[in-house]
């Protein structure tokens, strides 16, 4: 129920955004913000018998913070912003638990709201890469463990998420993102407006 609920509330959001977009050119890191939808695939680890498969979906905000950057480049260089991003995704990670007499699959889903400042490096008015630093917090639960098998572990609390990502934006207002972090890979479209 409260996954139906947290999907429902994604879409209606980003719906909301693409309808809201504008579709004017002021180039990258220009006070714009820009709502992005990500499509999480990660790996979580397995205690016992290492890592298994996770999918998700996220969305994020992206407003500039210091659009003219750090760095004073001349004409023709590389030209930098700083961006604050916040947001959240929704996880599932399916495991195996694997200890006589049990072999059963389980999935643990993992909320993570979070915000993040990301370091961008405009190549051109179209493409940029950046290193990012999300900080956020994780609440979870589990789906199909055997509690004949005994307790389950509970984890809930703080992480750290560094991570490389590159944007190309292929109209004035709409971008697809590429980003691989800690906590696996993500393939986002954005909305500016």
């Amino acid at each position: 129920m409260r996954t139906r609920l947290l999907t429902t509330l994604l879409a209606a959001l980003l719906l909301c955004a693409a309808a809201s977009a504008r579709a004017d050119g002021d180039g990258p890191g220009r006070g714009r913000g820009e709502l992005t939808g990500w499509l999480v695939f990660g790996a979580g680890y397995d205690y016992d018998h290492g890592h298994e498969s996770g999918f998700g979906f996220g969305g994020r905000y992206r407003l500039p913070l210091l659009p003219q950057g750090l760095l004073q480049g001349g004409q023709g260089q590389v030209r930098d912003s700083l961006d604050l991003e916040f947001g959240g995704d929704l996880v599932n990670y399916h495991y195996r638990y694997r200890t006589a007499p049990y072999d059963y699959g389980y999935s643990w889903w993992a909320l993570r709201p979070r915000a993040g400042v990301m370091w961008n490096f405009w190549l051109s008015r179209e493409l940029a890469l950046y290193p990012k630093l999300d900080l956020g917090y994780e609440f979870g639960w589990f789906d199909g463990w055997n509690d004949a098998a005994g307790s389950h572990p509970a984890y809930a609390g703080l992480f750290l998420e560094p991570s490389l990502g590159l944007i190309w934006r292929f109209r004035p207002a709409t971008s697809l993102r590429v980003e691989l972090g800690s906590e696996g890979m993500k393939l986002g479209l954005g909305m500016a407006f």
